[in-house]
């Protein structure tokens, strides 16, 4: 064996580890895009749905905020619209929460477990 033959081993040997790593985080990630993407859709299309439903209740709250007749029903209306936004927000965000969880979980693994 010459003296090349012995410093080229080691990079090939590194060479084909990478390589096996490569593909082993290849094949986890193939694995995976399918319930992946499922997931995305879903969180996509509940945050469309909350996002149209938010916009048409502020349509709505300026509507109503233009027939106000005297300043307390002024502050009774953004007080009540406020209140029920927070809560919607609030609620919006665990359903996001449910409907993401396992998202980053590799495939047969259930969500939340380590193992």
């Amino acid at each position: 064996m010459s003296k090349d033959d012995k410093t080229a081993d080691p990079a090939r040997a590194m060479a084909d580890m990478m390589a096996q790593m490569q593909k082993m985080g290849t094949d986890a990630m193939t694995s995976m895009s399918g319930d992946w993407a499922e997931r995305m859709s879903k969180v996509g299309t509940e945050v469309m749905s909350f996002a149209a439903d938010r916009m048409k209740q502020d349509m709505e709250f300026q509507q109503k905020l233009l027939q106000c007749r005297d300043v307390q029903e002024l502050q009774q209306l953004q007080s009540r619209f406020w209140q029920e936004a927070i809560e919607q927000y609030r609620s919006e965000m665990e359903r996001l929460t449910e409907v993401g969880s396992g998202m980053w979980t590799m495939p047969g693994q259930k969500p939340g477990k380590d193992s």
